[in-house]
């Protein structure tokens, strides 16, 4: 859900504010528990999160669920962007796929084609400016977004994210192993893309100590990225 600020009691309180970086880099990183091959694009994504200017999100897909092992953090809107992607990239789902600000998808283990993709992706300044604050109150958290130079028709996305997760599936592909996860989504929403205070429940079970919100603007629900930031709570 999200509301207004007129919606939201705005008495002062401590919020933490977010560092924005111009160049920016989204990488949207589509996995799954029950993928064999996905590990190593996990293990990626981890280093790809301790950059500066690159915001690293995994998007756990439910497609594979079938196949023995239910991954938790697994949403079937997540699946959705999946294919929303491929009807506008190259026609293919798989796992692991790491899309690269929105215009370019790729093997998410291919390391040095994804360092070729992000360096040429710094090397431009994003159009969009984005300043980002979240405070929790009670079960949700409040964002604070200030975009500049946003086009009118452009979508601003809020992912609330668990910065590290553990798991060891029972069955499936990555049956006795230990998972590593990095920026897991748990909760996304998509607005307009407007300056304002927005509201984001928050899942069941997340230690919020570990947890941390983004937004980040494209032209259109999977068009190019023009913004970004990151924020802990």
């Amino acid at each position: 859900m999200n509301a207004s600020s007129a919606d939201i009691d705005q008495t002062p309180m401590v919020e933490r504010t977010a560092a924005f970086s111009s160049p920016i880099v989204v990488a949207e990183l589509f996995t799954s528990e029950g993928c064999s091959s996905c590990p190593p694009a996990d293990a990626l994504l981890a280093e790809l999160a301790e950059r500066e200017g690159v915001i690293a999100l995994a998007f756990h897909v439910d497609y594979w669920n079938y196949l023995g092992w239910s991954d938790p953090y697994s949403q079937a809107a997540f699946s959705e962007r999946q294919r929303a992607y491929a009807s506008v990239l190259d026609g293919r789902v798989y796992t692991p796929e790491l899309v690269i600000n929105g215009t370019v998808g790729l093997v998410g283990s291919q390391r040095q084609r994804v360092e070729s993709l992000i360096a040429t992706a710094m090397a431009t300044p994003a159009p969009v400016e984005i300043r980002l604050s979240a405070r929790l109150e009670g079960d949700v958290v409040i964002a604070n977004c200030t975009l500049t130079d946003a086009p009118e028709d452009a979508v601003l996305h809020l992912a609330l994210v668990e910065r590290s997760t553990h798991q060891n599936p029972s069955r499936g592909e990555n049956r006795g192993r230990t998972l590593n996860h990095t920026n897991v989504v748990r909760v996304f929403e998509s607005l307009p893309a407007i300056s304002g205070y927005h509201t984001l429940a928050l899942p069941e079970g997340l230690n919020t100590s570990n947890a941390g919100i983004v937004a980040y603007v494209q032209s259109d629900e999977v068009g190019s990225v023009l913004g970004g930031a990151i924020s802990p709570l």
